[in-house]
């Protein structure tokens, strides 16, 4: 799976992790406030890369009457899934009680599913992306009990705690004891790059893989990950051309979403994330700070092949 990931997990971005055999994608974090209020740019995030793929939405808020009415809303508009984020460590969603402070308020994280689930209905699962915790308390087990009492279909556990972010080792071990806890299935998040460390995470017993920050600028590594599903080794890393190629037909899906001069500004950390290592990518990202029209963007591109 692909994660969740704000300003990023684009339907553009989704539709080329798809094509390199990204089993599942999930929408960026949605705000169940910027919903209930009827926020167009916020509600503009729900929807599928295309019409043939399941539409997986994840939300985040901290009030049940919200989160219900979100709820309805989004699987009105078409969500296969919805999924409530328990996980996410930035200060100003901690602040409003949601993301994995509520791991410090398992009672208000049981109502808020319990809410999703009176929202959705029947025919929607509901689940759940949580960390281990914080430093001195790692709840995961206790958490996802609790949530499986309130009806949740599925868990996907970050194997790091709160203070950690997206740093440090993961703990294999927590998301191990999830999975021999609960009836339920596990999903396995972090640092989950290759084939390795892809049977590193399912050796914890989980039921699938959820892959972040190793996907920026490198879809292919689905193609990996599926090659070591299969048992198989890994396909070629892929060429400068294709890389390339990527870098311009993504860009081209952003421009069937946004305007020219949003499409341009908002592909660049994409672009500077495709470039890694190749030659003149430092003249290239000097190039892409002032680019506003689709020809500025193909020109960067084209300066690549020189």
């Amino acid at each position: 799976m692909l994660a969740p990931l704000a300003s990023i997990s684009t339907p553009a971005f989704r539709i080329l992790c798809e094509d390199q055999g990204c089993g599942l994608t999930w929408t960026e974090m949605v705000s169940v406030p910027g919903l209930v209020r009827g926020n167009s740019k916020i509600r503009g995030l729900v929807r599928p890369s295309s019409p043939d793929r399941p539409l997986a939405v994840q939300v985040v808020g901290a009030r049940p009457d919200e989160m219900e009415r979100a709820a309805a809303w989004v699987v009105e508009r078409g969500a296969d899934i919805l999924d409530l984020n328990m996980g996410c460590p930035v200060r100003k969603v901690l602040k409003t009680g949601a993301g994995v402070a509520l791991m410090r308020t398992p009672g208000l994280a049981t109502d808020l599913v319990r809410a999703a689930r009176r929202g959705a209905g029947d025919a929607v699962p509901v689940t759940v992306k949580m960390r281990t915790g914080y430093r001195e308390e790692r709840n995961a087990v206790e958490v996802a009990l609790r949530l499986q009492d309130a009806g949740v279909a599925a868990l996907t556990v970050h194997g790091r705690y709160r203070e950690q972010v997206f740093r440090g080792a993961v703990d294999y071990d927590e998301i191990g004891a999830v999975v021999q806890a609960v009836d339920l299935p596990v999903v396995g998040n972090g640092d989950v790059k290759d084939g390795p460390s892809y049977h590193r995470m399912r050796d914890t017993g989980c039921a699938a893989v959820m892959v972040g920050r190793a996907a920026l600028g490198n879809p292919w590594v689905f193609a990996d990950l599926a090659a070591a599903a299969r048992g198989e080794a890994a396909p070629p890393p892929p060429s400068t051309a294709q890389r390339l190629a990527a870098m311009r037909r993504h860009f081209d899906l952003y421009l069937a979403d946004y305007p020219e001069p949003i499409a341009a500004h908002q592909i660049r950390k994409h672009l500077i994330w495709y470039s890694k290592g190749l030659a003149g990518a430092v003249d290239f990202r000097r190039r892409l700070q002032t680019v506003t029209t689709t020809a500025q963007v193909h020109a960067a591109i084209d300066s690549l092949e020189g």
